[in-house]
């Protein structure tokens, strides 16, 4: 249980995404109830070996399991990986409306409204972003 979780954590931090996941899934199966963090580790692992709709799918889960701007920013981000940046804005915005400085959201939701043509709010947002967090400016 707790210790396939912890050691597949482990590995998702040392980039060793396939492991990763292969642990997270027994936890997964084992869980009673999983947590937000644990569906969103998986959901990361997903989203390193390219599969996105399933990363869809795990962040989704994270987002059901414990509603948070984290939880929606992540969800939207994998939105956008897979070519769902509609979808990807609103969530983001959900998102936004929780956590309103998370610069993750911000520049996503900046991506995500550039590729549906609102460049004048993907501006703003990506604006934003760098206001809270100078570090967005250059990735």
């Amino acid at each position: 249980g707790e210790y396939a979780r912890a050691l597949g954590l482990l590995l998702l931090r040392q980039d060793r995404a396939d492991e990763a996941c292969e642990w997270l899934k027994r936890w997964r199966a084992a869980a009673e109830s999983p947590d937000a963090s644990g569906l969103s580790a998986i959901g990361a692992c997903l989203q390193q070996q390219g599969r996105a709709a399933e990363a869809v799918d795990a962040f989704a889960a994270a987002a059901k399991a414990g509603p948070s701007g984290a939880a929606l920013s992540n969800l939207g981000a994998s939105l956008l990986e897979a070519h769902r940046p509609r979808e990807a804005a609103e969530v983001l915005a959900r998102a936004l409306a929780l956590s309103p400085s998370l610069a993750a959201a911000l520049t996503s939701r900046g991506y995500a409204l550039a590729e549906v043509g609102d460049l004048r709010g993907a501006r703003e947002s990506l604006q934003r972003a760098v206001e809270v967090d100078p570090s967005h400016a250059t990735g």
